[in-house]
């Protein structure tokens, strides 16, 4: 059987909305306003990276035997790869997409495993993707899996996925998976302290937020102003989820770090301003960012920034454990 929009938005999380374009089925994890506030307080190619397929996630359970789609790819971030991931009972099963493009289509034809299973089928987030012709087994069991948890998460290229090959294995998506939750990502590469993003609709009411800015800050503003905008986005943070449990993230360690950037101080001095402001707000919980990755740049993409798959996975298993001891 082919999915339609209506069965196939029932089986989605990470997108706020899916529209239907010349057969394929579209998704969109930023609202229209917040895809224009980019390009109204940023720049062009940040908005183009709204249309990535970050977070975007298919879940279900199926007896299914088969499952095969076809997809484009197209811009949604600086990364020239675009995979995706697909996942049975934890275990993956494919990894399909492709190196050295700016542009690529093809076709997902995949054996399934014998007997009911958890299928989850994670986006690229490297790039914006759509798909049509989902095709199923005909008459095969067909459940959404909604968690139990919703997730929110902001910040720059590292929240974004820079640079996990497998989509599967960005911290962002390895943190939902062992927090049980439905998680929508915000994140743009190259962003900073965004208090305008917060200023808009927001859909989504989750039970946690994860904040994580301030690398890309510290690069490129003062101490001043570095403060101001720090101080701008967390108090609008905390006032617009008043209920969730808000966990921010200062800047994990970088092979750079050690230098005085235009902030004038090395990056630690940045992770303790943002610990500082943070400190009132009874609902947001600083977690040091470093602490989570080695310090080493084996762990690295480009040997001085972004983890890898090896570093992400190290980055949400340390997360993790210090999330859990406040949920």
């Amino acid at each position: 059987m082919t999915l339609n929009l209506t069965q196939v938005s029932r089986l989605v999380s990470g997108a706020v909305h899916i529209t239907s374009e010349d057969g394929s089925l579209k998704f969109y994890r930023f609202t229209d306003e917040q895809s224009q506030l980019y390009k109204q307080h940023r720049n062009p190619e940040y908005q183009r990276k709204t249309f990535s397929s970050a977070g975007i996630r298919m879940s279900f359970i199926t007896d299914s035997k088969h499952l095969a789609f076809d997809y484009k790819l197209g811009y949604g971030s600086s990364r020239m790869f675009g995979y995706f991931d697909i996942v049975s009972d934890g275990v993956l099963i494919a990894h399909i997409g492709a190196d050295n493009i700016l542009h690529h289509s093809g076709r997902a034809d995949v054996a399934l495993p014998s007997g009911s299973k958890v299928i989850d089928i994670y986006f690229p987030w490297s790039k914006a993707a759509s798909i049509s012709e989902l095709e199923l087994d005909d008459d095969c069991e067909l459940t959404p899996v909604k968690r139990e948890r919703v997730l929110l998460a902001y910040g720059d290229s590292i929240t974004h996925g820079y640079d996990a090959e497998y989509p599967s294995l960005s911290y962002f998506s390895q943190l939902c998976d062992r927090l049980g939750a439905d998680g929508y990502n915000r994140a743009i590469g190259g962003d900073g302290f965004f208090p305008e993003l917060l200023d808009s609709y927001e859909p989504i009411e989750p039970d946690i937020v994860v904040s994580a800015y301030g690398t890309n800050n510290w690069n490129v503003q003062t101490r001043p102003a570095f403060t101001d905008s720090c101080r701008e986005y967390h108090q609008r943070l905390s006032e617009k989820f008043p209920d969730a449990k808000i966990f921010v993230i200062t800047p994990i360690w970088r092979a750079d770090g050690d230098r005085e950037a235009k902030f004038g101080s090395p990056l630690e001095a940045a992770c303790e301003v943002i610990s500082d402001i943070c400190e009132p707000y009874r609902n947001i919980t600083v977690i040091d960012g470093q602490s989570l990755m080695p310090r080493d740049t084996g762990f690295y993409s480009d040997k001085y920034l972004h983890p890898n798959d090896l570093g992400f996975c190290r980055y949400a298993d340390r997360l993790y454990h210090e999330m859990i001891n406040y949920l």
